[in-house]
């Protein structure tokens, strides 16, 4: 069992040993600009990691909005199974892999130290989701795409789906509509 008097015993010999290593020189000495610089890329990377990882999932919502298959769900479990075929896999496993990089890299910073790694990750993905969503929802995909990249958005297609057929409703009436 561990008493006070260890706790201090071992604080001043883990103490002793990196006064040592400092005087023999194995521990080199660097001054805060390097930290500083450090930290301010660390700040950078996060932030276009952030961005590009709320693109490529607005990117992802585009191509299932355009392909159709955004609202396939809507249809039941033959729209699930549409969904899911439709979803650009690819794109979802490289946006989870900048999620994970970005859940570690914020997870070095000291304003996430008290917290699980479990906040950090649900704090992401509200921002990222609400980001996208918020994307996806203000531009018309069909006629220009979001700004900046709008041209690369229009040009892409998503191909289409062989069991979905778009329409258009034409009358809405109280009991059917037109298609």
């Amino acid at each position: 069992m561990y008493t006070m008097d260890s706790f201090q015993h071992e604080e001043e010999r883990v103490q002793k040993g990196v006064f040592e290593a400092i005087e023999s020189g194995k521990i080199r000495m660097r001054s805060r600009w390097y930290f500083a610089l450090q930290t301010m890329l660390s700040v950078i990377g996060g932030v276009i990691l952030g961005l590009f990882l709320i693109y490529i999932v607005g990117f992802i919502i585009f191509l299932l909005r355009q392909s159709g298959a955004w609202f396939a769900p809507g249809i039941g479990l033959f729209g699930w199974y549409i969904f899911f075929r439709s979803v650009p896999w690819l794109l979802v496993i490289l946006s989870l892999v900048f999620l994970l990089v970005l859940v570690i890299l914020i997870n070095h910073f000291s304003f996430s130290y008290q917290r699980p790694l479990f906040y950090s990750l649900i704090a992401i993905l509200v921002v990222v989701a609400g980001a996208s969503i918020f994307i996806a929802n203000s531009y018309d995909y069909q006629q220009s795409g979001p700004p900046i990249l709008g041209g690369y958005y229009s040009s892409y297609s998503a191909g289409d789906l062989s069991d979905v057929h778009r329409g258009e409703v034409q009358i809405l009436a109280s009991n059917g509509f037109v298609l």
